[in-house]
């Protein structure tokens, strides 16, 4: 058995065959639409419903919501008990309660005198990210835990990956994102983007790193944005920039709708060629929520160097 476990919560983009590995452990939340709430556990098929029923309710502000402290202290409670050192990476803390919900719950593990000083063997960390973002840095640890990497080790090897681990975003629309956006104050998605948008076929990509979301580029049509962001990608690894051998893309929807994606098979071809492992995930409906189906997401893990910038792409 491995020594280390890692706890992700739903909102970690990956395969599930990520997930049914014997050393990571899944902390679901809670989501909710106007026909009711549904708990994110990653689950395919719950996943694909979810999506349908987004379409069929249209636009509005959807809520997920991270478990209860208690509840996650018992699950914390219950991964001590395994005997193997936690490493809980956890969805970006500018997007989410959760890391400061996971905070408080180890911290009442700490203070319960029947496990004393077992806390200190967990570790909780802020991937800084969300999305693919956040599932390639799952991707990458747990080779490194297959290569037999010890614990110290990793957590360096996880901090690095925080530092380094660039994700973008294209969305199929904005309707989502704005009245999501709106409901929580932030200016970041204008009216007059919704407008472009509507009018003018213009497509945001955008690029998270560190907690901090903005736009870096637009084009017109969406499979253009899309082929852009798969250029860009080819990129990196073509000028081998890459920290990681791997690039994780997700998708709200069939996945089978990425391989028809203009530039998708390019980027495989490439990334084959250099040895590098395209991982494809479904978006997690936590995160769905927020940006509507048929949103793409990519994330890497590579020198950052000017990583957002895509005018070279075309």
């Amino acid at each position: 058995m491995l020594e280390t476990l890692v706890l992700v919560d739903a909102t970690c983009d990956v395969p599930e065959t990520a997930l049914q590995s014997g050393c990571v452990s899944l902390l679901p939340t809670c989501v909710e639409l106007r026909s009711g709430k549904v708990l994110d556990n990653r689950n395919a098929a719950q996943t694909l419903a979810f999506y349908a029923r987004m379409d069929a309710e249209g636009p509005r502000v959807g809520h997920s919501d991270a478990p209860e402290v208690d509840d996650i202290a018992v699950l914390l409670r219950s991964l001590l008990a395994q005997g193997r050192p936690v490493l809980a990476l956890l969805v970006s803390a500018s997007r989410s309660q959760l890391p400061g919900r996971v905070h408080d719950a180890l911290a009442s593990v700490a203070a319960d005198s029947t496990i004393p000083g077992e806390a200190a063997s967990i570790k909780v960390l802020d991937s800084g990210n969300l999305f693919a973002g956040y599932g390639v840095q799952l991707i990458d640890l747990l080779e490194q835990l297959q290569n037999g990497l010890g614990w110290t080790s990793l957590l360096r090897l996880a901090h690095r990956n925080i530092q380094n681990t660039h994700a973008y975003m294209v969305p199929a629309g904005l309707d989502f994102i704005i009245s999501n956006a709106q409901a929580k104050g932030e200016r970041s998605v204008s009216l007059a983007a919704r407008l472009a948008a509507r009018i003018f076929n213009v497509t945001p990509i955008l690029y998270a790193h560190q907690g901090a979301t903005r736009r870096v580029g637009r084009r017109v049509g969406l499979n253009r944005a899309r082929e852009v962001l798969f250029a860009k990608v080819r990129r990196m690894i073509r000028d081998n920039r890459l920290l990681s051998p791997h690039v994780v893309l997700s998708y709200a929807g069939h996945l089978a709708d990425v391989d028809l994606m203009p530039g998708y098979q390019r980027l495989v071809t490439v990334a084959r060629e250099w040895n590098v492992t395209v991982h494809l995930a479904m978006m997690s409906m936590t995160g769905a929520i927020n940006v509507g189906p048929r949103a793409l997401s990519v994330g890497f893990i590579a020198r950052n160097r000017g990583q957002d910038s895509l005018h070279s792409e075309g």
